[in-house]
Parts: structure tokens; sequence; C-alpha cells
């Protein structure tokens, strides 16, 4: 039978939590940790450039870019921190060992959807980075994967205090909805101690995964590194309305042909896909046709995902618009 460590690592500064996302998706062992946050930082999304994301409020204070995409958020005390990581994409079920990488977050966020349930909150997942109680947002979810496959899954919940990000710090507001979970379910985490929350996050890998679940005291190698923003390309960058708001475009052309190309917004994707999307374009004359299929070929890819994002020919469009310096709209 599968075996898979999980730990709590009690509290942790708010700000540390990409270095240790990334400590743990570097390790590759089968882990779940949960995690208390300490203090408060505005949180990123992977791929939310903050020139195009924050008001001037929000860019004065200090931020952090996490491991995974979705919206701006702060994270800080009054949330449990879950965290999940694994050796490979089919570790989370045998029976299909090329899972796509959209299926392996519905496998993954089961066990959490029946801790949950034992804890008292009947919590539902509608896909992408949302973990609904009674139709309001309450966990805030996201993934990465490295070149060596392994993957990295992590949810914030509301237990005193909720995730998001006050408007005055944005741009825009959150598109994706703010309705707020009922209070009973935050007065439910708040209340509960992390014994029993690592109790159910167990029975509920045991029961949803098919795996035995050990404590796992093995140390961790937590550096200082951090997560950087993405890069703006240049000038050329147009915008696409999207399900998750507004999607940047960014081209940057060297004699004529593609030198950088990039997405920025809080839809989600891991970071090899996007890697694999850049490699795709650069050096190549840009035209609708490359544009469109390098997109149609990430979403291709059971190794990848791209979630909450634009159909591919929107994507196209916004980039040959972005050579012209006009928003898709």
């Amino acid at each position: 039978m599968r075996q898979l460590g999980i730990t709590d690592l009690g509290e942790v500064p708010a700000a540390r939590l990409p270095s240790l996302a990334a400590a743990l998706l570097r390790d590759g062992r089968p882990r779940l940790c949960l995690v208390r946050p300490t203090g408060a930082v505005l949180s990123l999304g992977r791929w939310q450039e903050p020139s195009l994301t924050l008001s001037a409020a929000g860019l004065g204070k200090p931020r952090v870019q996490r491991l995974g995409g979705g919206p701006a958020a702060v994270l800080g005390e009054g949330l449990w921190s879950v965290l999940l990581a694994l050796p490979n994409r089919g570790w989370a079920d045998v029976s299909a060992p090329g899972l796509p990488m959209e299926r392996l977050l519905n496998r993954a966020v089961r066990p959490l959807l029946s801790a949950l349930a034992q804890l008292g909150v009947a919590a539902s997942y509608p896909g992408r980075d949302a973990v609904l109680v009674d139709g309001g947002r309450a966990g805030l979810l996201s993934f990465d994967a490295d070149a060596n496959g392994h993957v990295l899954v992590e949810c914030h919940l509301p237990a005193g205090a909720h995730w998001w990000a006050p408007e005055s710090l944005l741009q825009e507001p959150v598109a994706c909805g703010r309705g707020a979970p009922p209070p009973a379910m935050v007065s439910a985490l708040e209340a509960v101690t992390a014994g029993r929350v690592i109790d159910a996050c167990a029975q509920g890998l045991r029961d949803r995964l098919g795996v035995s679940v050990l404590a796992d005291d093995a140390p961790l190698v937590i550096d200082d590194a951090t997560v950087p923003p993405p890069s703006l390309c240049g000038q050329l960058s147009a915008r696409v309305e999207t399900s998750t708001g507004a999607l940047h475009a960014g081209l940057t052309l060297r004699e004529g042909r593609i030198d950088r190309a990039a997405l920025y917004g809080a839809f989600l994707a891991d970071a090899g896909g996007m890697a694999a999307l850049t490699a795709r374009l650069v050096g190549a004359a840009p035209t609708s046709t490359l544009l469109v299929g390098a997109v149609e070929a990430l979403m291709a890819d059971a190794a990848h995902a791209l979630l909450g994002a634009a159909a591919p020919a929107r994507l196209g469009e916004a980039w040959m618009q972005a050579l012209r310096g006009v928003d898709v709209g």
C-alpha cells in the first residue's frame, strides 16, 4: 500500500509560505503538512504581475508571490493552510498513471473535502481554484509541478479570518465572486485544534486515496528563496476579459521574431507548462496560427494545466492585438 506522511508544522510566518511550498515540491515525498500562518502578507498568484494587479496602495504593501496561481489574497493569522506534496501525477490514482493535471486537482482535493465533512463543514469543489461552502467561496486552491514531475497542491481555509484581499489594494475587483462562507463554518474551523484537523485529514487520505498515513517527522530543508513575480514583456501588452478577471498578453520581438511571450493574470498554470508554452513560441515569427496552436498544445498536454484563462483563439487574438497595442476588451 502507498504510504503518505503527515505533519503538523505549527505556526509558520505567512511570508515564508512560498518557501515552504517550494521545499515540499522540491523534496517530492508524498506528504501533507498543516500550517497555521502567522502575521499577514499580501500574496499574489504565480502569474500576477504586481503593476498590472495592484493599486498604488497595494504596491506599497509587503508582498510575496505564491508558488501556484490564482487571485491576490491576504494570508496570515486566522487561516488553516494545507499543503499536499505528491511525487508524480499518477500517485493519487494508481489506476491512471497518466492522470491529467486537471483531474489530479480533483483527486487531491477529495481528502480535504472529506476532512472538512468530519469537522462539520459540507464543502464542494466545482473546479479550478475554489472550494465552496453553501455557495460562498471558502478555500483558495492552487498548484504547481516541477521538471521532476513532483506536484504541490495548497489550500488556504478561513478559520476566524478570510483570505480576500481588500479591493482598495487591487486595480480591479476580484472577478470570481466574494460570497462569504457561512459564519458557522468559520467558527467551526476557528475552534478546532490542530490535532483534530490532522486526524480528519489523515482519515480523508485513507478514505479517498486509499493510502496508509504515517506521522512524518523527517527534516525538511526550507531556504529563504522567494518566487519572483513574472517580468513584463516590454511595452507590447494587451488585455482580455476572462472568468478570473483581466488577463494580459505580452510579446517582445527581436528582429521580427518572438523573443519572449507571457500571460499575466489570476489563472492557474504550472511553471513547467508556461515554460513549454514559451519554448514553442520563442524564435518564431508571430502569426495567429502559431499562437493559437501553442496554447492548444499546452491545453492538450496531460502533464500540464492552464485553467481559468481564455480559449486558445481568444489568447491568440490578444497576442496579435498586443503587437498593435490594442486592447481586446
